[in-house]
């Protein structure tokens, strides 16, 4: 989401619909952004553990795709935001069914934010993709089956 937080709404609002600009790449294939390095290499350790584990397709054994949003928000804008925000988007990771490409369900990765030991009252703020228990927790909030239509 680039750390634009009116997208990363608008998105979550059902008012714009994930697109192809909005799937990260890189052109030499030297990835230099570790937070989608890390979600996307923690969304397909779990994919993997479910397939190998339980012979899962998807997180919902449908092949639901596994979709991971990070930057929803810009991290340096913590000390900016309001409350609200804040708790949503810097101090919490979340599954959203509605959000995502082709419909489909995606994950918001959001950012971590720790009161600092040693240089005072600051706040360290760190992305929840860095976690891999994270990424498969909310991942798994999305694998819970679906009954077929009556």
């Amino acid at each position: 989401m680039k750390g634009s937080l009116s997208r990363t709404n608008s998105v979550l609002n059902r008012l714009t619909v994930l697109g192809t600009s909005d799937i990260a790449s890189d052109s030499d294939n030297d990835w230099t952004d570790p937070t989608v390095v890390d979600a996307h290499v923690y969304a397909g350790w779990y994919y993997d553990y479910l397939f190998k584990r339980f012979g899962r397709h998807g997180i919902d054994d449908r092949e639901l795709r596994i979709h991971v949003i990070t930057h929803p928000v810009n991290r340096a804008d913590i000390f900016f935001q309001p409350g609200d925000v804040v708790g949503l988007f810097y101090l919490n990771a979340f599954f959203c069914p509605t959000c995502g490409t082709d419909g489909r369900s995606a994950v918001v990765r959001s950012a971590r934010a720790r009161r600092s030991t040693s240089s005072g009252p600051g706040i360290d703020v760190k992305p929840f993709s860095a976690a891999l228990d994270v990424v498969a927790h909310e991942l798994t909030h999305g694998g819970r089956r679906r009954r077929p239509a009556d």
